[in-house]
């Protein structure tokens, strides 16, 4: 699945809303650019941080509800299971949003008053982390990429991409797209296979391994897949299911998904038993998130877009 090739026939507002991408990139990097970066990158770890422990939290009082005041097992039917973790969030919600549609009475008594308390000690968290969400919206529209493409990119915000320079740093750093890919999970490794597929021979410490090996980081790879979330969201279009139309026009990424989607679609109507729709689905996706990383990469060089040519062209030596 290497994605080599230039943006091909797809239009000229894919590469960022149908205008050129000035030429300002020089040799190493600017110090008030590494800077900038530098601090991108504190909001985003310090965020991502409060995020592990909020969650954290929750996951704990969710684990306590279940198992102390509805005796769940591991050892119970599945749809036991379920029943219980429903019956656990609705007890939350009930506290958490005033919902008691449902719910036992006796259980929200027991244990209401831990709810709250727990509920409150999140509180400061969910402030903190949006403190850091404005700071890395302010601060991705310092980057010089912003205004000369990104803004134009249907879906990709401000702190989406400040999400990404959180991971990656200055762009300036890495020598090719390939580069980008892989730092967030998105490279082929030497066995042909994309960086983090799982391994059914091996078992979870060994594939852990592995992926250090490879330089393949799960939590990374999930911040590049959050950031470009709203981008296809945002590109796709739902399909009218009585005339197979597309209700709203597709963005330039999201034909390209749906092109790769429709190559990998055909192994699997023809029959290839390595093929499902949902790989179809996440292969296509993954082809189009490399494709808008590689023009983040030539935008923040400064590479123009070239209408003849229909692909971005060098970047004149300096």
């Amino acid at each position: 699945m290497r994605e080599n090739e230039d943006f091909g026939g797809v239009s000229h507002a894919a590469e960022g809303g149908g205008h050129c991408i000035p030429d300002t990139h020089q040799a190493g990097a600017s110090p008030a650019l590494e800077d900038l970066c530098d601090e991108m990158r504190a909001h985003h770890r310090r965020r991502l941080y409060l995020i592990k422990v909020k969650n954290s939290i929750r996951l704990q009082l969710g684990s306590f509800i279940r198992f102390n005041v509805y005796g769940y097992s591991t050892f119970d039917e599945e749809k036991d299971r379920k029943k219980i973790e429903k019956q656990s969030d609705s007890l939350i919600a009930a506290v958490e949003k005033g919902k008691m549609d449902g719910v036992d009475q006796e259980a929200f008594d027991a244990v209401s008053g831990l709810i709250a308390i727990t509920l409150g000690g999140v509180a400061p968290f969910e402030s903190a982390i949006k403190e850091h969400d404005k700071a890395l919206e302010k601060l991705g529209k310092q980057l010089p990429v912003w205004d000369a493409w990104a803004k134009d990119v249907k879906g990709l915000g401000a702190k989406s991409l400040a999400m990404i320079i959180g991971e990656t740093g200055n762009l300036d750093n890495y020598a090719n797209p390939g580069k980008v890919w892989k730092r967030l999970g998105l490279a082929v490794n030497e066995w042909g296979k994309r960086q983090g597929a799982p391994d059914k021979t091996s078992d979870k410490a060994e594939m852990k391994m592995r992926w250090i090996g490879e330089g393949y980081n799960p939590s990374r790879r999930s911040v590049s897949w959050q950031a470009m979330d709203s981008l296809f969201k945002a590109q796709l279009s739902r399909v009218d299911e009585e005339t197979g139309e597309f209700i709203k026009p597709l963005g330039p990424y999201g034909e390209v998904y749906h092109a790769k989607k429709s190559d990998y679609m055909a192994r699997v109507e023809a029959g290839d038993g390595k093929w499902t729709k949902a790989r179809a689905d996440k292969a296509a996706r993954r082809y189009t998130e490399k494709r808008v990383l590689k023009h983040l990469w030539r935008a923040w060089r400064g590479q123009v877009w070239d209408d003849d040519q229909e692909s971005f062209a060098p970047t004149p030596p300096t």
